[in-house]
C-alpha cells in the first residue's frame, strides 16, 4: 500500500512514500493490541493525504516499540563446575539441561518432568557445544530441534524466544535509604541475585536510568500495558513485597529477590506459554 494514497487523488499524483509489505509476529495474547492498531489504520485511510502520511509511520513506530522485546537464547545455560572430575562434569551437563528446559518452557518445575530428568541423566545427545570459563563455569549450548522434541515428550509448552523486557524497580535500604529505586548505574547484591534468576528463567530485565520514587514506581507497576512489564520490589522486615504488572494486569507476592523474579517469570509464562502451546514448534 502506498502511504498517503486516497481515492480522490488528482490524476498523475504519486505518493512520496511506498510500503511494500510489513509482517509482524507477536504472541496471540497480544492480538488485542494489533486489532487496536488495525482499527486505527482503517480510520486513517479516510483522512487527507498529509495526515495519512504522517500517521502511517506513527502506527509502524508504535508497533515496532511493542515488538522490541528481548530475545532469549533458549537452549543455552551456564552452571558451576566444581571440578574436572567426570562425575562433576556429568552432573553439571545434566543441571544445564534442566535449566534450558525451564527457560524454554517457562515452567519452574520443568526439570522435574520424567522425560527431562531422564535426559539430564544422559545429556550427551542434546549437547551441541560447550566451554569452560576461568571461574569454573560450564557453558553449554543444546541442539534446539532435539530440545523442542524433548519438551514435546515431556508435555511442556514452548515459550517463544522473544519476550517482554521487564523493568525492575527495586527499593533497598542500602540505596538512598530505600527512598528511590535502584538505577542502572548501581549494583547492590539484590540486583545481582535478580539478574542471576533472570538468566535461569529467561526473562530479559532492565533497570531505570533515572531516579524513581515509590509513588511513581507503584503507578508504573499497576498501569503497565502490553508494551511494557514492571517488577516492583519494596524491602520489608524479612523479605520484599513484590508487584508485577503487564498488559493491564498485576500479580503480587512476597519473598527474596529470586522470588520476585520468579513472580514475573511465572506470570509471563502463563500468558505467553499456556498449556495450549504444548507440542508446538516456533
Amino acid at each position: 500500500r502506498a502511504l498517503g494514497h486516497y481515492s480522490r487523488a488528482p490524476a498523475g499524483w504519486r505518493p512520496g512514500v511506498w510500503l511494500e509489505a510489513v509482517v509482524f509476529y507477536t504472541p496471540a495474547a497480544s492480538a488485542d493490541f494489533l486489532h487496536h492498531m488495525i482499527d486505527h489504520r482503517s480510520n486513517v485511510v479516510t483522512e487527507g493525504p498529509a495526515r495519512k502520511i504522517a500517521r502511517g509511520p506513527l502506527c509502524l513506530l508504535l508497533l515496532a516499540s511493542h515488538l522490541a522485546w528481548g530475545d532469549v537464547a533458549l537452549y543455552q545455560a551456564a552452571v558451576p563446575l566444581p571440578s574436572t572430575a567426570e562425575a562433576d562434569r556429568a552432573t553439571a551437563f545434566g543441571e544445564a539441561l534442566r535449566i534450558a528446559a525451564v527457560r524454554a518452557s517457562g515452567r519452574r518445575d520443568a526439570g522435574d518432568a520424567a522425560a527431562i530428568a531422564a535426559a539430564a541423566a544422559d545429556p550427551g545427545r542434546y549437547v551441541q557445544q560447550y566451554s569452560t570459563t576461568i571461574d569454573r563455569m560450564l557453558k553449554v549450548g543444546f541442539d534446539g530441534r532435539a530440545m523442542e522434541q524433548l519438551l514435546q515428550q515431556a508435555g511442556l509448552p514452548l515459550w517463544p524466544s522473544e519476550r517482554p523486557t521487564t523493568t525492575v524497580l527495586l527499593f533497598v535500604p542500602a540505596i538512598a535509604g530505600g527512598s528511590r529505586a535502584v538505577t542502572a548505574a548501581e549494583r547492590p547484591p539484590e540486583r545481582l541475585e535478580i539478574e542471576r534468576a533472570a538468566q535461569v528463567r529467561g526473562v530479559p530485565v532492565t533497570w531505570p536510568a533515572e531516579a524513581i520514587d515509590a509513588a511513581t514506581a507503584r503507578t508504573r507497576a499497576t498501569s503497565a500495558g502490553v508494551a511494557g512489564a514492571v517488577l516492583l520490589g519494596t524491602a520489608q522486615p524479612g523479605g520484599y513485597d513484590w508487584t508485577f504488572g503487564h498488559a493491564g494486569q498485576s500479580a503480587r507476592g512476597q519473598g527474596g529477590p529470586a522470588a520476585g523474579l520468579g513472580l514475573a517469570a511465572d506470570t509471563l509464562a502463563a500468558r505467553y506459554a499456556p498449556g495450549s502451546t504444548r507440542g508446538l514448534n516456533t
